[in-house]
């Protein structure tokens, strides 16, 4: 894995972000900057906001209230930018893992995915779940593309019978498993 870059024009800061198949037939995604300019936007507020209020509690030698917001004027920015160098979703024959931001891999058998399931609560989220229900991983919608999301259930289900319960947005939700 270490070394691919995805396809052309996908890069931000020499990450890769796109989806792309590896030279030994795995297949790994990446969150899209891009999509998630808002999230992005937001931290950079948060941060900068964080920045002037430690210089001025430095100001009137507010000690304490300097180091709080200088750590988060610090904290926030390292951990988006650890995200999007990070996160990652990876799919092989057997496997499916998810990189979360300080790069730990939560690994599944891919087998044992027997549903794909959209979920609302707290917010917006992919879950593959199995047939006793356990949700496997879980991946927040707002940080990947819709044509990422359906890249991924479309590799995940390959070679097994779909059933659309008919959820807007081309996002597969659930799945008959039967063999052809």
């Amino acid at each position: 894995v270490r070394g691919y870059r995805g396809s052309a024009g996908c890069g931000f800061a020499g990450m890769a972000v796109c989806g792309g198949e590896l030279p030994n037939g795995v297949k790994e995604w990446r969150p899209s900057v891009g999509h998630s300019a808002p999230i992005v936007g937001l931290a950079a507020l948060v941060a900068s906001a964080s920045a002037g209020t430690a210089v001025g509690m430095a100001f009137v030698s507010n000690l304490a209230g300097t180091v709080v917001f200088g750590v988060v004027a610090i904290g926030i920015p390292l951990s988006v930018w650890a995200y999007f160098r990070n996160a990652k979703i990876v799919i092989t024959r057997d496997w499916i893992e998810k990189y979360d931001l300080l790069g730990r891999a939560t690994r599944s058998p891919r087998a044992q995915v027997a549903q794909i399931d959209t979920r609302y609560v707290p917010q917006p989220a992919l879950c593959f779940v199995t047939s006793e229900g356990k949700v496997l991983i879980r991946v927040n919608q707002r940080l990947w593309t819709d044509q990422q999301v359906s890249e991924i259930s479309a590799e995940l289900l390959s070679g097994v019978h779909v059933q659309d319960r008919g959820v807007s947005g081309g996002v597969i939700v659930a799945l008959d498993i039967q063999s052809f």
